[in-house]
C-alpha cells in the first residue's frame, strides 16, 4: 500500500491471563514517521497514547499524568523480539519483510502449505524466525509470525475482515497474540472509518 497517511477509528480488546479490558480510540499511520494509538474513553476523552516513532517509543497516561519516552532498547519486550519502528510498520501495515533491509531480493523462501496458504519464509534469519502465512488465491498475508530459533516465545500477528480500501485489500481486523510469557496476552484491533492522504 503505497498511501502515506492512514487514520481509523479503533476498538482496542486487550486480553491479560483472565482480565478483559475494551476501549475506543484512534489509529494513525505516517509512513516512515509515526504509528500512533490513541485510546480514547467514553468516545471523547483521550486516557492514553501509544507512539512509536523511527528512534523512540512513547508510552502516555493522561489519566495519571505520567508519561515514558525512552528508545526500542529500553523496552523489554521490543528488545527482545527485535520489533524496530520498521518490522512495527510493516506489520501494522499488512506487508511481508526482511528485518533491517529496505528492498527483498532472494531472502525469501517460498513454499506451498495446501491449497490455499503458502508460507514465506526469511532465509538465514540468525536470531529469530520471521513466517508469513499468505492466500494463494489473493496474496494477502492471513498471520505473521515471529519465533525466537528455540520457538520458546513466538509473536503470531493475525489478519482478516479485508476490505477495499485506497484501491488495494486492507485488513480491518488485526489480533496479537504472544506465546510463551508467563500470562496469556493479546489485543484486537477493529478498525472502520478508515481514511487516508
Amino acid at each position: 500500500m503505497t498511501v502515506p497517511t492512514i487514520t481509523a477509528k479503533m476498538k482496542m480488546t486487550l486480553n491479560y491471563g483472565n482480565q478483559k479490558i475494551s476501549v475506543g480510540g484512534n489509529l494513525k499511520m505516517k509512513r516512515d514517521d509515526v504509528i500512533q494509538l490513541a485510546l480514547v474513553g467514553f468516545g471523547i476523552v483521550e486516557g492514553g497514547r501509544l507512539e512509536f516513532t523511527k528512534d523512540k517509543v512513547l508510552i502516555l497516561d493522561r489519566i495519571n499524568n505520567q508519561y515514558t519516552y525512552v528508545p526500542y532498547s529500553k523496552v523489554s519486550f521490543l528488545k527482545d523480539t527485535n520489533l524496530d519502528f520498521d518490522v512495527l510498520q510493516s506489520l501494522f501495515w499488512n506487508e511481508v519483510f526482511v528485518p533491517g533491509k529496505k528492498v527483498m531480493n532472494d531472502d525469501l523462501d517460498i513454499q506451498k502449505n495446501d491449497d490455499q496458504l503458502a508460507v514465506i519464509k526469511v532465509k538465514d534469519s540468525k536470531e529469530l524466525t520471521y513466517q508469513f502465512l499468505t492466500s494463494i488465491v489473493s496474496g494477502l498475508i492471513q498471520e505473521t509470525n515471529i519465533s525466537d530459533l528455540d520457538n520458546k516465545y513466538t509473536l503470531h500477528w493475525k489478519y482478516g475482515e479485508f476490505n477495499k480500501f485506497a484501491g488495494k485489500d486492507f485488513p480491518t481486523y488485526m489480533g496479537v497474540q504472544v506465546d510463551g510469557i508467563k500470562k496469556r496476552t493479546s489485543v484486537d484491533f477493529r478498525f472502520y472509518h478508515m481514511n487516508y492522504d
